[in-house]
């Protein structure tokens, strides 16, 4: 894994459908950091699947079962990276 990543939701329960979601990414290679604000993701059903950011042209999505990361800029997949939850 390339990234570590904290997820927050300021709504209290997590997996509840919030729009103040915060992402906080550590890069392992050079601990550089980014922080960024979004929402969740819910199913069709109404089920919460992840959380969405967005920073420019970059757009941050974290699949909650199973756990992924996805960075994508303008449609392409920059990072494509399984994950692992962490308490």
């Amino acid at each position: 894994m390339n990234f570590t990543v904290m997820i927050t939701s300021h709504c209290g329960d997590f997996n509840a459908p919030c729009n103040d979601v915060s992402y906080l990414g550590v890069r392992k290679s050079d601990n550089s950091v980014m922080a960024l604000k979004g929402k969740t993701l819910q199913s069709s059903a109404g089920e919460v699947v992840g959380a969405e950011f967005v920073n420019g042209n970059v757009n941050y999505k974290v699949d909650y079962k199973p756990v992924k990361l996805t960075v994508s800029e303008k449609g392409r997949v920059l990072v494509d990276q399984a994950g692992q939850w962490v308490n």
